[in-house]
């Protein structure tokens, strides 16, 4: 398993969206507060299962989709470090 780390504004985007979640859809809120820290936990099982992301000019930047959010990652040297947590639309 590799080393799992968030950055600051990954950890920013994921408090934005409990927030946000939390004023509009309360029971989603609290399913996704715990889901994507374990969905994180998954990405460092298996960090190469995610899908490259294209639009990055970085090597080793993946993603991967949790319902309409993606979970953007750097994956070297057995590191995961979580980039951002964004809505997909």
């Amino acid at each position: 398993m590799a080393e799992l780390i968030w950055t600051s504004p990954a950890i920013e985007d994921y408090l934005y969206y409990c927030g946000y979640l939390k004023r509009t859809a309360e029971s989603f809120a609290k399913r996704f507060a715990s889901e994507v820290v374990a969905f994180a936990e998954d990405i460092a099982q298996r960090p190469l299962f995610g899908a490259e992301v294209i639009e990055s000019q970085r090597e080793g930047v993946r993603e991967r989709l949790y319902f309409k959010y993606r979970i953007i990652y750097l994956y070297r040297n057995d590191v995961v470090e979580v980039l951002c947590v964004m809505h997909g639309a």
